[in-house]
Order: C-alpha cells, then structure tokens, then sequence
C-alpha cells in the first residue's frame, strides 16, 4: 500500500510541475480562439488555457485510441452545438478533468480518513466523474439548443410561408425572417449560416441538407426534405412551407399530450418518497402520543 501511495505521489508532483512549466514556458496562441471562450459550457471555460494547451500533443494520442463510433458521435454534438472546436479538444478535457479529479479526491480521503482503500476507490470514482463530465456537458449544451430551434420552428416556419405568399422569394423570405428576429435566435443564427451557403455557392438543396445535418432534429429534416421536394418536383414552395407548419403543429400537440398523460406516472416516484411519509408521521404521531398517554396513566 506505502508503494501505491508512494507512485501517485510521484506522479502528481511530476505531472502538476509539468503543468506549471508549460504554463510559463510554452503558451500557445490563443489569438484563434480568444472568442470561443465565451460560448463554451462552463467545464470547457474553466480549464480553457490548460486544454488548449495539451490540445495539440494529447489530443491526437487519445483520438486514434478512442473508437471510430464515438469520434463520430462526438463530431456530431460539436455540430449541435455550434462549438468551432475539435474532437480533440473534448478528449483531451476529458482525459484532463479525470486524472486531476482522480488526484484530488484520493489526497483528501487520505487525508481526512487515513485509508488507502477508501482513497483509492474515491480516486477511481473521481476518475470517472472527470471522465464523463466533459461528455455530459457537451451533449447537455448540444440538445438544449436542438430543443430551442424546435421550440423557434413552427413559428418561424409561418412567418416564411407568409412573406412567400405575399410576394417574396425563399432566399428574401428567409432574409426577412432573420432581419426581425432576436439577437438571441439560434434558428436565425442557422438560417444565416444558410444563406451565407447560398451565397457562396451552394445550391438551394445542399444548403438545406447542410442545414439539416448540422440540428439533426427530426422536425427540421422534415421540414428540409419537404422543401427540397417541393423543389425537385416545382411544386409552390409556400403551400409546402404552409403544410409543414401545421403537421409540426399537430406534432407538437401530439408530444403535449402524450406528456401530460405520463405526468401522472412521474408523480407516484415523489408521493411515493415525500408525501406518503409525511402523510403517515402526522397519523402516527398524534396515536403514539395519545397511546404513550394513556399507558401513563
């Protein structure tokens, strides 16, 4: 167990003393990316200077160890997002995050309980956390702003039907939309990205189907793939649009609904925990008190 102790030790002191060299010695240029750091969920900000510092030597190793399917699918939540950064710096945030919360924990158990067992498997523990936090905060970040373009869609999507009918073309009514939209709107934000395609070159279709990759959103793929078809076929784009709306209309009715007849099977785990025991405390008390009386007496 001495040995144990003994190697983490070492390895703690070489690897934050690594660390503090490098943050004096070779900083890397952060001028590319001074203005991510803003966007970036609170994991990727804190620790920004140290990834971006072991982006370029760590990240490629753990890339080519990590499997296919999941460089993928880390690709794919970057997108979501909206993140400009690489799967590399993900990885490397995970790999970061895990041997300092693994360190972390294993010196405070051993600290406050004396036990090299219970530091151990804290570290383990700790490891994992650290591991999976990066991870989680990605996907977390990524599906809240799929969620906020869904929740933008159908409205956005009459408004276009709208300014179509009254005269405009797609690429004219996609620019109204943007025009009065809210700073704040990332389905604007989309949209811009869109038309900027557009604009260099891209034909209508592979805009649309750009877009369509990037949210990944089923609402948004049919509203494409309607679009896209309405298109090859010459069909009115407008009343196209206008179907969409209101099937996206029905659907999100149809997701209301089927939420709020689960609600009453979400509530039993909370009744069952909190308000059940409650419940029986306030019988009970009163019988013992009155039972506990009258044995007394």
């Amino acid at each position: 167990m001495e040995n144990i102790v003994a190697y983490i030790v070492t390895f703690s002191l070489v690897f934050f003393s690594y660390l503090l060299v490098q943050m004096f010695i070779d900083k890397p240029d952060m001028s590319s990316y001074s203005r991510l750091r803003g966007k970036l969920p609170g994991v990727y900000k804190l620790g920004f200077s140290l990834l971006r510092m072991f982006c370029g030597t760590l990240g490629p190793t753990i890339r080519r160890m990590t499997p296919r399917k999941r460089v993928n699918e880390l690709e794919n939540q970057l997108k979501m997002a909206d993140l400009h950064i690489d799967v590399d710096f993900v990885l490397t945030a995970q790999v970061i995050y895990s041997v300092i919360c693994a360190v972390a924990i294993f010196f405070f158990v051993m600290f406050t309980m004396v036990d090299i067992v219970d530091a151990l498997v804290g570290a383990a523990i700790g490891a994992l956390v650290g591991w999976m936090l990066p991870s989680m905060q990605l996907s977390s970040f990524a599906e809240n702003r799929q969620k906020s373009i869904v929740k933008e869609l159908p409205f956005s999507i009459d408004l276009l039907a709208s300014a179509m009918r009254s005269g405009l073309d797609f690429t004219a009514a996609v620019n109204y939309i943007i025009s009065n939209a809210r700073p704040s709107s990332v389905l604007a934000q989309e949209f811009g990205v869109m038309v900027r395609d557009m604009q260099l070159g891209k034909t209508r279709v592979e805009a649309l189907e750009d877009l369509s990759a990037r949210i990944q959103s089923e609402e948004l793929t049919a509203f494409t793939s309607a679009v896209i078809h309405g298109s090859e076929i010459g069909a009115p784009i407008a009343d196209t649009i206008k179907i969409q709306g209101e099937e996206m209309r029905r659907r999100r009715f149809a997701k209301a609904e089927e939420k709020a007849s689960q609600a009453s099977g979400k509530m039993l785990l909370p009744i069952a925990l909190f308000i059940m025991p409650a419940f029986f405390i306030m019988l009970s008390v009163p019988l013992y008190m009155q039972f506990k009386k009258s044995s007394a007496m």
